[in-house]
């Protein structure tokens, strides 16, 4: 798997065990949207929020800076990470804040990640699936 994966890629992918799916979306402070309540209405299924805010050092009053290795091993294997995991994030824009997550796994040694090309708006123009709700 490389840097980038097609929405034909993953849809030939998703439910496989060793898969994990994020939608990585932030949306700007000027945007009159939250990015996981937009997950709720419409997300790949299986997929699971990352919440780029949450992934972040909480002993600091810089928005979203970079997470000690100790905390992001703790909240990645949270959502059910492993080091065997094959990780694909994505946003609700296209192309965004994927590339966030797609970072933070490689800057912490995790090189079995990819961000999907086209993201949300090319996986639902080209008719395929979503769900709502919470991550299951």
């Amino acid at each position: 798997m490389g840097p980038l994966v097609t929405t034909e890629w993953l849809a030939g992918e998703l439910g496989k065990a060793d898969l994990a799916v994020f939608d990585a979306t932030k949306y700007l402070p000027n945007e009159a949207k939250d990015g996981k309540a937009e997950f709720l209405n419409a997300h790949i299924p299986g997929a699971r929020y990352f919440d780029i805010d949450e992934v972040a050092d909480p002993d600091t009053d810089l928005p979203h800076m970079v997470p000690t290795p100790g905390r992001f091993q703790k909240l990645m294997g949270a959502m059910g990470v492993s080091n065997a995991t094959r990780i694909v994030f994505y946003d609700q824009k296209g192309l965004a804040s994927a590339a966030r997550g797609w970072w933070l796994m490689g800057l912490f040694g995790h090189d079995n990640a990819a961000v999907l090309d086209g993201g949300l708006p090319k996986w639902t123009r080209e008719g395929r699936a979503t769900a709502q709700g919470p991550a299951a």
